[in-house]
C-alpha cells in the first residue's frame, strides 16, 4: 500500500459517522435486501450489497441525523445499487421512461402499478416516509417542473452578470479584448 497517499488522504477535520449506521444495516439486510427486493437481482449481487454497507453511505452524510430520519435515506442509497444491476442492458429510450416514471412516483403523480417500475413500490415508500419530515411549505406541487430530457442541463438564469463564450468562440480569444 502506497503509505505517500494514505497520507494526502487525511482530511483536517473528524470523520463522523452517525451512530445508528451499524443498527440500521439489520432492517436494510433482513428487510429491504431479502424481502421487499428479493429476485431482483442474482443472490450473490444481493449478498454484494450487503457486503457494502450501503446505510453507512446516508450515516456519513448526516452524522446528526435522527433513527428516523436515516432511515429513508439508508432505503434510497440502496435503491441505485439495484437499478444498476436491473438496467444495465437497458437502452437509452427505456432509460428515459423508467427515469420518467419513477419522477412521477416520487412526485405523487402515478402509483407503482401505474407506472410500472421494477423498484416503484421502494420509491413510493420512500416518498411517504421523507415527506414527514419537509415542511408544507417546501413540498413540491405534484406538476411536473420540467421535462425529464432537460433534467441533465442545468437551469440558465434569465440575466447573466457574465457573458457566455460561444461555442464556436474558442477559448483563447474569449473573453472578448477591447480594441483600441
Amino acid at each position: 500500500m502506497d503509505t505517500q497517499l494514505v497520507k494526502r488522504s487525511r482530511y483536517p477535520f473528524p470523520t463522523l459517522v452517525n451512530e445508528y449506521a451499524s443498527a440500521i444495516q439489520e432492517p436494510t439486510d433482513r428487510h429491504w435486501i431479502d424481502d421487499d427486493c428479493r429476485g431482483l437481482v442474482a443472490s450473490d449481487i444481493a449478498d454484494g450489497f450487503k457486503r457494502s454497507r450501503t446505510t453507512y453511505t446516508p450515516a456519513c452524510f448526516f452524522p446528526m441525523a435522527t433513527w428516523e430520519r436515516l432511515l429513508p435515506l439508508a432505503r434510497v442509497t440502496l435503491s441505485p445499487f439495484h437499478q444498476d444491476n436491473i438496467y444495465e442492458r437497458a437502452t437509452p429510450e427505456q432509460v428515459r421512461r423508467i427515469c420518467e416514471s419513477t419522477i412521477a412516483i416520487d412526485r405523487g403523480q402515478h402509483t407503482p402499478d401505474e407506472a410500472g417500475v421494477i423498484l416503484g413500490g421502494l420509491i413510493a415508500v420512500v416518498r411517504c416516509k421523507v415527506r414527514r419530515f419537509v415542511p408544507e411549505r417546501r413540498r413540491r406541487p405534484s406538476t411536473p417542473q420540467r421535462p425529464v430530457s432537460q433534467l441533465s442541463r442545468p437551469r440558465r438564469a434569465a440575466t447573466s452578470a457574465t457573458p457566455r463564450r460561444p461555442a464556436s468562440t474558442p477559448s483563447s480569444r474569449w473573453p472578448p479584448r477591447p480594441t483600441s
